[in-house]
This record gives C-alpha cells, structure tokens and sequence, in this order.
C-alpha cells in the first residue's frame, strides 16, 4: 500500500489539455514544484511535491489506462464490470467530456 499523500479531488483544468510526457522540476528549497512539458511550457504550479509527482505522472496514467480499456474491450465486451464503467467514466473526464 502507498502512504504517499496528495491534495483531495477533483482537480479542475483550467488550461485544456497539453500532451505528455511531463516533467516535475522541484525548486531548491523544496517548497514548490513547476510541472511543464518537453518544451519547458508551464502546465503547472505546485505547493505539494508527492501532487507534483502525481500530475507529472498523469499523461502516462492516462496512456496506461487507455490500453488497459482496450484490452478489457478485446477480453469481455458483453458484460463490462463498474471497474470497467468508472474507468471509462475517468477518461471522459480526462478528456474534458465529463
């Protein structure tokens, strides 16, 4: 089990999406973090670095979750399970349909 602890959702974007991969840069003191792309574009300020963490990592996650989606739809297409039914609902919200 993981102890790491992050800001309590929903996060909202306010900037729409911005592809990965991301890049967490911690400032010396350790007191903030700065999230940006490959192209050193801001996509975000942050005061917590294991939420700096997290959403460095999200564009992976959501690559991550896509292909388990796609498995999940090859495997069983008839009955999908809530498991299948929250993830598919998370991607909406991802994507900004939700």
């Amino acid at each position: 089990m993981n102890n790491t602890t992050h800001t309590p959702g929903p996060l909202h974007n306010v900037t729409g999406y911005k592809p990965g991969p991301w890049i967490r840069q911690v400032l010396n003191d350790e007191s903030e973090a700065y999230i940006h792309d490959k192209h050193c574009n801001a996509i975000a300020r942050v005061y917590s670095l294991s939420d700096a963490s997290l959403i460095a990592a999200a564009p992976a996650m959501y690559e991550a979750l896509q292909g388990m989606l796609d498995w999940a739809r090859r495997v069983n297409t008839l009955n999908p399970g809530p498991e299948i039914l929250n993830a598919l609902n998370v991607i909406a919200q991802a994507e900004g349909r939700q």
